[in-house]
């Protein structure tokens, strides 16, 4: 006979759904584009309680249906690509939760002398799902539980050496002491004393961080112009509209240029042609020709019978000085894994898919500043020239931490993600992929410049501070441009950029060792005396 109490099996399928409804308003969503990132400090305690004293099959099937309900809330707008893609995605990507749910249960099964240490177990549990997530059938590391607090200036700081994972630990931390001490846990005082010092570490890293930030002096200044075309996306790749959609940058183009910047930079595919064909090379002459002005554009290109999404960097001559082909591809928008395998699948898919090619690696595009210095009395002018490196990434590379951390290790200056979120229309999609370029900001202590064909196209600092947007009558979807200047500053490299998600291989440890030491030293339910 079990020594557990009978389930209320109604009562914790109501408190999965309402943990599930919670963190999925946590993040951007149908109701409020920006979100509600306050709720993820206690959206999860529900989850705990619907898990109490569960078997693992139980736990299991709970999990699965936080995550289902989670996901069809949270990345709806999937469905405006594809639905068939979108209902596979979701019940695939759901089998994490489920497997927290089983885990969990695992963890909590037995009362031993570790039980103590579960304020650090259940979060380490939670980190490595999600990074498994990042790598898992080429990765999908959307929604990252940290991404929430994306507003939350000081709460982030600490990305830059425990990751965007680390901050999801303690997001997860705080959610179970709230738990354990609505439950009466009696390690509910250490819990609650172990979180809030932890919490209170990250917000006065966070106010170090930014105060130090305010004292370096202001590096030379890169103006940059962003255009955000807004062209729609059945109208995108259609022939008879490509001579408007070339018009329509070079417009904007050209009154960017009135507040003179260094570079400009066009979203993802913005050309609507093929890169070699010649009128590229006339219109482009044409806009930067006479200017003189650097242009950073998103472009097909074709290369011995292969097709290539990129971004290629024109000269103030109008000469192509770097060419970046993207590396992380997106399955079954951009490619169809095993293609010959499932070739009906491509018929499924009620939106077109492409024939890219991946590219080799990721790479550093330079841009050259030129500044005249007066020098000595009496002054005198001189030329000086410095040479930028920067790292695109195109499309949800930005939701790729290790992308990003490679361009820095590599010595990029700042970061450019440059994407086409026409595919979901006016969606809390736009906002969601908006939280990666942040982290990737904080992770790095980079400038990332965000160039959207439609919404969100935005400046942000090393801090993760967004200091300027886009925005035609108060939203973010729209055509314009916006043109701002950012001071790259000469940071080290920061913990994360030099050893990466290390944080998560301690959580990793951690969790292998709190199975080993139930499985292997307490084999049954028996509560050993501590002295």
């Amino acid at each position: 006979m079990s020594d557990k109490p009978k389930i209320n099996l109604p009562m914790s399928i109501f408190f999965t759904l309402l943990s599930a409804v919670l963190i999925s308003l946590s993040f951007p969503n149908f109701i409020n584009y920006e979100g509600f990132g306050i709720l993820a400090w206690f959206c999860l305690v529900p989850l705990f309680f619907a898990l109490e004293r569960k078997n693992k099959k139980q736990s299991f099937f709970i999990g699965y249906l936080f995550g289902l309900v989670f996901l069809f809330s949270s990345i709806y707008w999937l469905s405006c690509v594809t639905i068939l893609g979108f209902v596979v995605l979701v019940c695939v990507l759901s089998i994490f939760f489920a497997f927290f749910g089983f885990l969990y249960s695992k963890l909590l099964e037995k009362e031993n002398a570790f039980s103590f240490l579960n304020i650090v177990f259940i979060p380490s549990l939670w980190v490595i799902l999600e990074f498994i997530r990042n790598y898992f059938l080429t990765g999908f590391p959307w929604n990252i539980l940290s991404y929430t607090q994306y507003k939350f200036i000081y709460v982030i700081q600490m990305a830059d050496t425990i990751g965007c994972f680390g901050i999801s630990f303690l997001i997860v931390m705080v959610n179970y002491a709230f738990f354990s001490l609505l439950k009466n846990n009696p390690h509910k005082k250490q819990y609650l004393a172990l979180a809030v010092w932890f919490f209170a570490i990250a917000c006065v890293y966070g106010y170090l961080k930014l105060d130090r930030s305010s004292l370096f002096v202001k590096d030379t200044e890169i103006n940059i112009a962003v255009i955000q075309g807004n062209v729609k996306q059945d109208v995108k790749w259609d022939p008879h509209y490509s001579e408007e959609i070339f018009e329509k940058y070079k417009k904007l183009s050209v009154a960017s240029i009135n507040e003179n910047p260094d570079l400009i930079i066009w979203p993802e595919t913005a050309i609507p042609y093929l890169l070699n064909e010649q009128i590229v090379t006339d219109e482009i002459t044409n806009i930067v020709g006479e200017s003189k002005k650097y242009l950073l554009a998103g472009v097909v290109r074709e290369d011995n019978n292969k097709y290539y999404n990129s971004a290629v960097l024109f000269s103030d001559k109008a000469e192509i000085t770097g060419i970046y082909d993207k590396v992380h591809l997106v399955p079954f928008g951009e490619y169809i894994p095993f293609e010959s395998t499932i070739q009906w699948f491509r018929n499924k898919i009620d939106k077109p898919i492409g024939d890219f090619s991946f590219g080799k690696k990721p790479i550093l595009l330079t841009l050259p500043i030129s500044k005249n210095l007066e020098i000595g009395e009496p002054s005198y002018v001189k030329r000086q020239t410095r040479f930028y490196k920067f790292g695109v990434l195109i499309c949800y590379e930005d939701i790729f931490p290790q992308i990003s951390r490679k361009l820095k290790q590599n010595g990029a200056d700042f970061l450019v993600n440059i994407t086409n979120d026409a595919w979901f229309g006016k969606t809390a999609a736009l906002y969601q992929h908006m939280q990666a370029s942040v982290f990737r900001a904080v992770e790095n202590r980079v400038y990332v410049i965000r160039a959207a064909n439609t919404g969100v196209s935005c400046i942000i600092s090393n801090n993760g501070y967004i200091e300027k947007i886009f925005k035609d009558k108060e939203h973010v979807f729209g055509e314009g441009y916006i043109v701002h200047k950012i001071s790259p500053k000469d940071f080290r490299k920061t913990l994360y950029t030099r050893f990466g998600d290390v944080f998560v291989y301690l959580c990793f440890l951690l969790v292998a060792f709190a199975i080993f030491a139930q499985t292997k030293y307490f084999p049954r339910n028996i509560k050993p005396t501590i002295r």
